[in-house]
Order: structure tokens, then sequence, then C-alpha cells
């Protein structure tokens, strides 16, 4: 008997639908890195230089140099457009969140079960970056969240909030110290999310710690909130809040320390 030709069913392609075709097309494609400005890519290489200065702190990069690189970060995130101001925040994040756990030591041993194939030259090398990137340290930490208070802006105020909801996963004194050094970044900026945000910690926080050091930043704001120019009935609700706050906190002064 000779065997059945099996018949092969033909698949049919899907029908393309023009409405989504349509719309496929009205989203912009990211540029290509020939089509980037020539100024744009000038001012974002500038940008990685700035933060490698500062991570160089103090070894290869004195005080001067460091300060001198933040200043120029903020003058180019205040004068510049959204992709440098992308860029920028995107950079301090990326520092802020690299080296977030401690309980493993960066010596050669970790490096080398990382990356079991890299030369011992280029895992010392690893090592020694390691040990001596400012950012890798606590007060390394701190002056990038400070950075982000110095921006002033939302969207600055906003990664510091997400950085709070991070760090408050963890209960240690390194991430207490860093949860403190946010309500003051918080206390620096002049974005009205920031004083609401700092109105619902305190509204909300059991923590005494928490509670002294956000009543001395609401204190600050208190001093400044008039001098911003914001919707005339949104800044009465917030100066009501804070009025009532701050008159509750003072309530309890004697447990109060700043």
């Amino acid at each position: 008997m000779t065997p059945r030709k099996k018949n092969k069913r033909k698949i049919k392609k899907p029908r393309s639908n023009p409405k989504i075709n349509q719309t496929l097309q009205k989203i912009p494609k990211e540029p290509s890195s020939e089509k980037i400005d020539p100024e744009l890519a000038k001012d974002l290489e500038e940008l990685n230089k700035m933060f490698l200065t500062i991570g160089f702190y103090p070894v290869a990069a004195d005080i001067t140099k460091r300060d001198e690189a933040k200043n120029s970060i903020i003058q180019k995130y205040n004068k510049g457009g959204d992709v440098i101001k992308q860029n920028i925040v995107h950079l301090i994040f990326e520092n802020l969140t690299q080296f977030w756990d401690f309980r493993v030591p960066f010596n050669f041993g970790f490096f080398k079960s990382k990356f079991p194939n890299e030369e011992p030259k280029k895992l010392k090398l690893s090592t020694y970056r390691a040990i001596f990137n400012f950012y890798s340290s606590i007060e390394g930490s701190i002056f990038l969240i400070s950075l982000l208070g110095e921006l002033k802006d939302t969207t600055s105020a906003k990664l510091l909030t997400h950085l709070f909801n991070y760090y408050s996963a963890f209960d240690s004194e390194r991430f207490r110290m860093l949860r403190i050094a946010i309500i003051d970044a918080l206390g620096e900026s002049d974005s009205d999310y920031a004083i609401r945000t700092l109105i619902t910690y305190a509204n909300n926080t059991d923590s005494d710690r928490l509670t002294h050091k956000i009543f001395s930043v609401l204190m600050k704001w208190d001093e400044k909130i008039d001098s911003f120019k914001w919707e005339s009935s949104e800044k009465r609700k917030i100066k009501k809040s804070l009025n009532e706050l701050i008159s509750v906190l003072k309530n309890n002064e004697d447990s109060y320390v700043r």
C-alpha cells in the first residue's frame, strides 16, 4: 500500500489591523547614536566625567574638584532640556543603588565568584575600585542625596521619595542614616510635592527619630513657603496643614531632639 500523502494545512497569516498600524507608526522611535545632536553628545560626555570625578573623591580627586563637578552638574540640570535632566537623575539613581548591600564584602573572592573567567589583574582592579569608590560609602550616598535636594524640582523630589520607599525596606544604621538624609534633602527642595510628602510622613510615622528630623525640616519650609508662586488655594491648604502639624509637634517639644 502506498502511504497517503498528508495534506499540509496552510497557516493563515493574521490580517493586519490598519488602526493598530497607524498607532504604531505614531510612536516615536528612539534616535540612533548617529542622529544625536553633537552638542548634546558633548554635554552627556561631560556629565559622565563629572560623575566620575565625584566618584574618585577623596583618593584621586580632592574636595575642590568634587564640589566643582557637583556645581557643574546642578548648572547643567537647571539650564538643560529633558534629556540632560533625565540623564543626571539616572546617573544619580544608578550610583545610589549600585552598592546597596554591604553584607557581602567586595573583595577578590566576591568578584571571582561574579566573574569566574576574568583575569586576576582585572579582578584586583575591580576590588580596588569598589573599596575606593566614593559612591560605595555612606558619606558618598548622602552626598548624592543632598545633590538631589539641591536640584530642587519635582522630578528630583520624586526620586527622593522613591529612594525613601526603597530604603525603608531595610532596618540597619546605614539605611536609617540615608532616610534621615532624604528628609533633609526634601527640606532643600522647592517642590510642593516635597512638602506634601513630608507632611504625610510626619502624620504617619511612629519613629521618634524620624519625627524629630521632619519637625526641623518643616520649620525650614515654614520660613520659605510664602516665597513660592503656587496656585493660591492649594498654597493655603498646604500652609494650613503645615501650621497645624507644627503646632502639634511644638506641644510635644520635650520629646524633640534635633
